[in-house]
């Protein structure tokens, strides 16, 4: 599936904005950071329309049904999502993916096969993501496992308190985690890998 023409356009701003060849390693050094300064901002972008903070779906360049249905998936599983991440029954792993634990919430199998469906679909839509904006800033060195740490870290000072996620294994990621806020209140739970229920 095509994903929006938008993330495309960060790349070609970021090649008019970088140094020509035979450029110093400090010119290069700027673009990257560039780079991830577009990321970090698309990913704040994205997570604002799934989560219904602004009704402004991610821009493209051209209308397309395709992507609008990728965009309103997210947007349809959020508030189921939400609700069984409150309630335990769903977590954030520190890949940038959703996984099932028993709750009792779930009535009988039909719910949970129904969770696990959701899970799913959510899962696949968010690995299609990470790659589709990996694969368009490959030629500053962007992996997947990088983009999947940007939205991990999103989604993190997003949660809300009772929801269980896995803090990152990386220690810079820590290191920057413990400047927030949520960081704080975490103290000494906030260690590489851990799991951790937000307060």
């Amino acid at each position: 599936m095509r994903l929006p023409v938008f993330i495309m356009s960060f790349a070609a701003l970021l090649g008019v904005l970088g140094c020509r060849g035979g450029a110093m390693m400090s010119q290069a050094t700027t673009r990257a950071t560039l780079d991830m300064g577009a990321i970090e901002a698309q990913a704040a972008q994205i997570l604002d329309f799934i989560e219904g903070r602004t009704d402004a779906p991610p821009t493209w360049t051209d209308p397309d049904d395709d992507k609008n249905l990728f965009w309103e998936g997210f947007r349809e599983r959020h508030i189921f999502i939400a609700d069984l991440k409150g309630k335990g029954c769903l977590t954030e792993n520190n890949r940038g993916r959703l996984e099932l634990r028993k709750c009792e919430d779930f009535g009988d199998a039909e719910d949970r096969n129904t969770a696990q469906r959701i899970m799913a679909q959510e899962n696949r839509d968010r690995k299609t993501l990470y790659r589709e904006v990996a694969h368009t800033h490959r030629d500053f060195g962007l992996s997947v496992t990088r983009v999947e740490q940007i939205y991990v870290m999103q989604r993190l000072v997003r949660a809300t308190s009772g929801e269980i996620c896995q803090l990152p294994k990386e220690p810079e990621l820590i290191a920057q985690l413990k400047k927030t806020e949520l960081g704080a209140r975490l103290g000494d739970q906030c260690q590489p890998g851990a799991w951790v229920t937000i307060p």
